[in-house]
């Protein structure tokens, strides 16, 4: 089975999964030695799910008489087993589904890139499965009125608009679409015996691809935006005063001033399906999921098997799914369905079949106001009859924004004097315990936010003076221009790891150039050349900025995980304060039956490495390991329920972000022109390189603080360990370790982002062209017919990059100066239109256009993501060839 997992395409001969059997890590032979006994203090979890074992007949349940109209079985359990010798382990029994392998930091698992299995370039996976509906309502009213023949203006206007937007849009992202092979032969709450191996139902769905996704989340929005507008100006044109050369010199200018006023109002609210029971034992039971109804355990999953059984293939290239998902709906699970569960019931020992109800979760909502104040005005200026066009103009801009009432808990009563919690956690058992708290949806009384700024602009344009200098050959104008801008972005609600507020976005524009028209204006060809700095632009590094704390919620979130477990399947009586605690004398560094249970493997060698005697000391051992200065802004910590379960909170930044500042220059070239009375062309081209720099300035330097705080030795090991070589969780023993973790969760994206500065971005194409050439038949047979083709090309540009090592070969940063590249790409459309006037008020068009006739790398894939070796994980679709025909009559 580990062999299944680590090795992609290498798929289990029918004739040897008779049976699934569980590994000990400790070498014993799993067969022998387990004692009947240790099913007194069996935890078991179950995830309880629907199931279609048909993607084309959706029908729910099993032939087996034993699951006689059971829908929801999927299972997860962990017994506790004593082994021959007298070692207990936790072993943990899933549903047993193929992993693609991936090969260690910086590596993606890779997408699917054999149409053979999934003809992803003419099917749509998600099918019928996605629902987004929009009603919008606009209002627009203005009011126009000139004075003194045209030279003095006023307009006012108001617009109001409105949008009610829903979504459901399961098996879009991340794991929800990921297709595995399912390698249960038993089905996981199967277990005869309480052995840990589930023997006692055979698995009718075993050796087919399936999917599953956690819940389908409903979202509701509303989205209103209110504007009032004024405009006003006035023109001067001294040719109405003087005659002659003076009033040409002078020349007419244009003031215009601009009041605006806008409001942004959103509500929002999601929601999906959790597991209820009326008439049996609440879902929510540590006897069952140990969860409220946000619980990911409480959650009501779906799980969709795509094809027949694979089992006998040779090749994961073999499998074949032969169409999109194809749940509609109405056949999802909805709000008020009844479904048989089948469970284990940890105090009763005995798998139930149970009739649970499913019930809305709103699983959260947000509502925020911003309101804009602008007012700019401008002058806009022509000199010199019309030689020297200038142009200034200044705005202010100032944003306030309202956020809705902030929690002071993560879970609480509402009702309970002072306790304004983020989720529901009434007293008793209650429908409402877990939902997101609706009371939070109200705006605060005074803005959270304000931000406000001036930004100017200005440019001139001067055309060559004929008149003055002399006529210029090919009947040639000839324009120069000069333009500066700033740029402004109000940043809203926005802090650093430190939560410390961030300065907004602000940039700021120089372009220069020519502009030469030849032929009589038949031909314009213009050159400009920019520069673009930009400042304190946001950025979440990659997804690495979120990671630095929220690693440390992770690893806490797991140890409860263990704490909860033991303290209420493997000691009836508490533990840690909560009743007897077990033996004090005996010794942790040789015991494996240790509490807490953060036994390690180190080197292939068994060593309790921290030697905790409780769940409390662990705690404090991690909580140790935050640097101070996040721990004052987080304040990570262990709270406990009435009932005596763990769980970790902590203070939640509000518009976590950081920054980093960058310089764009290039170049543009754009050619128009009619070359002859039949043949037109266009042509644009365009070369960009961005420097970045500045990443991070605050954020970067915590991360890696944090890694050397993780690194330390434990003060409290009298083993000398370090948290950075422990697992990540003790309980589940999973194979990586925090500082595995945290490398790759946390620091490579940011030295990603940090190795980027001061050089160009390799992941922004560099050259960009578009051309169009256009034939008009104007006499002849061919009269009314015209004739086209662009070409568009785009240059390489960066997917991944190779991991740089040490000399133990430890992956230490990405390669920044050496990526891989993606290719290059010309794509090509065609047209054909004929006109003809059908009578002396219509005219009729039809036209023929064929998009993408012409593509370069053809219809193979385009390489998104590469991994540190170079192979290509994630690809994306290359465009599509589409060819239209269209009528059109005008009148």
């Amino acid at each position: 089975l580990e062999e299944f997992a680590a090795l992609e395409g290498q798929f289990i001969p029918r004739q040897t999964v008779d049976r699934f059997k569980v590994s000990d890590p400790l070498g014993n032979d799993p067969t022998q030695g387990f004692r009947n006994s240790s099913a007194q203090r069996v935890p078991y979890f179950l995830y309880p799910a629907i199931n279609y074992l048909s993607h084309n007949d959706p029908t729910q349940g099993w032939t087996d008489p034993e699951l006689a109209g059971v829908q929801g079985v999927m299972g997860r359990f962990r017994p506790r087993v004593n082994f021959a010798d007298g070692r207990q382990r936790n072993i943990t029994q899933d549903v047993r589904w193929s992993n693609t392998p991936t090969g260690g930091t910086g590596f993606n698992r890779p997408s699917i890139q054999n149409r053979d299995i999934f003809d992803y370039h003419n099917l749509n996976f998600l099918g019928t499965t996605s629902e987004v509906t929009r009603d919008f309502d606009i209002q627009q009213f203005y009011i126009e009125q000139d004075f003194f023949d045209g030279r003095i203006g006023l307009e006012l206007a108001y617009n109001e608009q409105t949008e009610e937007r829903f979504t459901r849009t399961p098996f879009d992202s991340g794991d929800d679409k990921v297709i595995n092979i399912d390698l249960s032969e038993n089905l996981a709450s199967g277990d005869a015996n309480s052995d840990g191996i589930a023997d006692r139902h055979f698995n009718e769905a075993v050796g087919r691809p399936v999917v599953s996704y956690l819940g389908t989340v409903d979202t509701a929005r509303n989205n209103e935006q209110e504007t009032f507008r004024a405009t006003l100006y006035a023109t001067l044109n001294f040719r109405d005063y003087f005659d002659g050369k003076l009033g040409k010199i002078l020349g007419d200018h244009t003031l215009t001033g601009l009041y605006e006023d806008r409001d942004n109002f959103f509500w929002e609210r999601s929601s999906r399906g959790s597991w209820w029971a009326d008439n049996s034992k609440w879902p929510g039971s540590p006897d069952i999921s140990n969860g409220l109804s946000d619980n990911f355990r409480r959650v009501v999953r779906s799980q969709i098997y795509l094809g027949p059984d694979t089992r006998g293939f040779s090749s994961a290239d073999d499998v074949r799914i032969d169409g999109f998902l194809d749940i509609s709906r109405q056949e999802f699970p909805e709000i008020g369905d009844e479904y048989g569960v089948w469970y284990w019931d940890n105090g009763e020992k005995q798998d139930k079949v149970e009739t649970w109800r499913i019930i809305e979760n709103i699983s959260g909502g947000n509502t925020q106001l911003t309101n804009l104040e602008s007012t700019a005005y401008s002058l806009n200026s022509r000199f010199l009859d019309g030689h020297i066009v200038g142009m200034y103009a200044n705005r202010t801009d100032e944003q306030t924004v309202w956020q809705r009432i902030q929690e002071n808990v993560n879970y609480g009563d509402p009702d309970a004097p002072g306790v304004i919690p983020l989720r529901i956690d009434r007293p008793g058992i209650n429908e409402e315990d877990g939902n997101f708290n609706m009371a939070l949806l109200e705006l605060e009384p005074e803005p959270a936010t304000r931000d406000k700024d001036d930004t100017t602009t200005w440019s001139v344009v001067a055309k060559y003076p004929e008149v003055l200098l002399g006529d210029l050959p090919f009947g040639m104008d000839l324009y120069g221009h000069y333009y500066e801008a700033e740029s402004f972005v109000p940043a809203g609600i926005s802090n650093n790891i430190l939560n410390q507020p961030l300065a907004s976005p602000f940039g700021s524009t120089e372009e220069y150039g020519f502009t030469v028209e030849l032929f009589e204006r038949r031909l314009s060809i213009r050159y400009n050349k920019f520069e673009t700095s930009s400042a304190n632009n946001r950025t979440n590094l990659n997804g690495g900025l979120g990671e630095i704390a929220g690693r440390i919620s992770f690893y806490l979130d797991r140890i409860t995980s263990a704490d909860n477990d033991t303290a209420t399947s493997l000691y009836p009586e508490g533990f840690n304060g909560f009743g007897v605690a077990p033996d004090p004398g005996s010794d942790a560094t040789l015991t494996p039956d240790t509490v807490p249970d953060n036994r390690q493997r180190k080197s292939g060698t068994d060593a309790d490495l921290m030697g905790f005697r409780s769940f409390d000391e662990y705690y404090a051992a991690i909580i140790d390991a935050v640097l101070p200065e996040l721990q004052s802004v987080y304040n990570h910590r262990i709270l406990r329920d009435e009932n005596g379960q763990a769980f970790e909170v902590s203070d939640p930044i509000r518009g976590l972000s950081s920054t980093r500042d960058f310089v764009a220059t290039g170049t543009e070239i754009d050619i128009v022109g009619r070359l002859t009375n039949n043949l037109s062309i266009s042509l644009n081209f365009a070369e960009q390189e961005t420097v970045t720099s500045n990443t991070a300035p605050v954020a970067a330097e915590i991360a890696f603080k944090q890694a050397e705080r993780l690194q330390r030795v434990v003060p409290t090991s009298p083993g000398g360990w370090r948290l950075w070589d422990l697992r990540g969780s003790p309980f589940q023993v999973e194979s990586d370790q925090i500082g595995q973790r945290f490398e790759n969760q946390t620091l490579r994206p940011i030295r990603l982002a940090l190795g980027l500065d001061g050089t160009q971005n390799p992941e922004q194409r560099k050259y960009r062209m578009n051309a169009t050439l256009r034939y008009d038949f104007k006499e002849g047979l061919l009269k009314g017919f015209a004739a086209g083709v662009t070409a568009r090309y785009q240059d390489k540009v960066a997917t991944g990059y190779p991991n740089l090592l040490d000399v133990d070969g430890v992956t230490i940063l990405p390669d920044t100066l050496n990526p891989y590249f993606g290719p290059d790409s010309i794509d090509g459309d065609l047209f054909v239109r004929y006109r003809k006037k059908l009578t002396d008020k219509i005219d009729w068009t039809i036209q023929f256009n064929a998009r993408n006739l012409y593509r370069s790398n053809g219809s193979n894939d385009i390489p998104v993501t590469a991994n540190p070796d170079g192979t290509v994980a994630i690809i994306r679709v290359p465009v599509e060839q589409q060819y239209f025909l269209t009528n059109t009559f005008s009148f």
